[in-house]
């Protein structure tokens, strides 16, 4: 399935992932058992095969280190995915901002 999401969509996610992120705080209590996945830099595709590892969301619960984006071929497609997942699951997805990332 291919479909095309439209600038509207786009922003929208962004605009409901940010209140979901903004509501979680800067500090952010977990129960294990949680993943750890850090540095992904726009690798959409070795993202998708990391889960194929650890497993996916809703059966497992992650923390992303930061850094979803910059040197990989397919960085837009990173984030917005993650921004879907945090939507769809967002007491089992934590993103965490990195040194890739800029303040709020």
């Amino acid at each position: 399935m291919n479909q095309k999401i439209t600038l509207e969509e786009i922003l929208a996610l962004m605009s409901t992932a940010t209140r979901i992120i903004m509501e979680d705080g800067t500090l952010v209590e977990v129960e294990v058992p949680i993943k750890v996945v850090g540095d992904i830099h726009g690798q959409y595709e070795d993202m998708h095969k990391l889960f194929g590892v650890i497993g996916k969301v809703p059966d497992v619960k992650m923390i992303f280190l930061g850094d979803y984006v910059d040197r990989g071929p397919q960085s837009i497609e990173t984030i917005i995915y993650l921004l879907c997942l945090k939507v769809k699951y967002r007491d089992r997805i934590y993103l965490l901002r990195g040194n890739h990332e800029t303040p709020a």
